[in-house]
C-alpha cells in the first residue's frame, strides 16, 4: 500500500471512530425520546380532530397548537394518528442510526470497499429515503387537506414545499451516486484480490 493511501485510510478510520461515537450518543437520545411518545395519550380527550388541527392555522408548516389541544382536548383518533406517526418516524431514525454505526464500524476497522460496507450503505440510504417519504407524505397531505378546506393563499406554501422536496431529492441522488461508487470500489477490490 502506498503511503498516501495509508494516510487516507488512517483519516477515514479516525473520522469514522468520531462519527460512530456521535451516533452512539444520538442513538441513546433518540431512545430516550421514544419514552415521551405515549404522553400524547395524557392529553385530555376532547373535540379537536384532524380537521380542526389543520384548520387552526393558515400556515401548514406552523407549530402544533399545544395550548389549544391541552385546553380543549383531542379526539382519540387524532391521538392515535400522532402516536403512530412519531413511533414510525423514531423507529426509522433508530434503524438508520443502527445501520450507519455498522457502516462506520467497518470503516473504522479499515474495511472500506467491502460487500458488508456496501450493504450497510444501501440499507442506510433506503431507510433515509423512507424517512423523507414519510415526512413528505405528511406535508403534502397537510397541504392538500388545507387546500380543500380553504380558498386561495396556498400557492406560496406549495412552492416552498416543492423546493424543499426538490432539494432533498437532489441530495438523495448524490448519495445514491456515492453508494454506487462504493459498490464499484468494492468490485474493483475483489477483482484485484483475485488477480493477486
Amino acid at each position: 500500500m502506498q503511503p498516501t493511501q495509508h494516510s487516507r485510510t488512517g483519516r477515514i478510520k479516525k473520522m469514522s471512530t468520531y462519527l460512530r461515537k456521535i451516533l452512539t450518543f444520538s442513538f441513546f437520545i433518540t431512545c430516550f425520546s421514544c419514552l415521551f411518545i405515549p404522553a400524547v395519550f395524557l392529553i385530555p380527550t376532547g373535540t379537536i380532530g384532524l380537521t380542526e388541527l389543520m384548520m387552526s392555522s393558515s400556515d401548514i408548516c406552523s407549530q402544533f397548537p399545544v395550548a389549544t389541544a391541552l385546553h380543549e382536548g383531542m379526539t382519540m383518533s387524532l391521538k392515535l394518528g400522532i402516536f403512530c406517526y412519531f413511533t414510525a418516524a423514531l423507529a426509522l431514525v433508530l434503524l438508520l442510526i443502527f445501520h450507519l454505526r455498522k457502516l462506520l464500524s467497518s470503516y473504522s476497522s479499515g474495511e472500506i470497499f467491502t460487500e458488508a460496507a456496501v450493504a450497510q450503505a444501501k440499507t442506510s440510504l433506503l431507510i433515509w429515503v423512507s424517512l423523507i417519504a414519510l415526512r413528505l407524505f405528511i406535508e403534502f397531505f397537510s397541504y392538500f387537506f388545507v387546500l380543500l378546506h380553504k380558498a386561495g393563499g396556498q400557492a406560496d406554501q406549495f412552492w416552498s414545499l416543492f423546493s424543499g422536496s426538490l432539494n432533498e431529492l437532489v441530495l438523495v441522488g448524490f448519495l445514491l451516486i456515492a453508494v454506487w461508487a462504493l459498490e464499484i470500489g468494492s468490485d474493483l477490490k475483489q477483482e484485484s484480490e483475485l488477480t493477486i
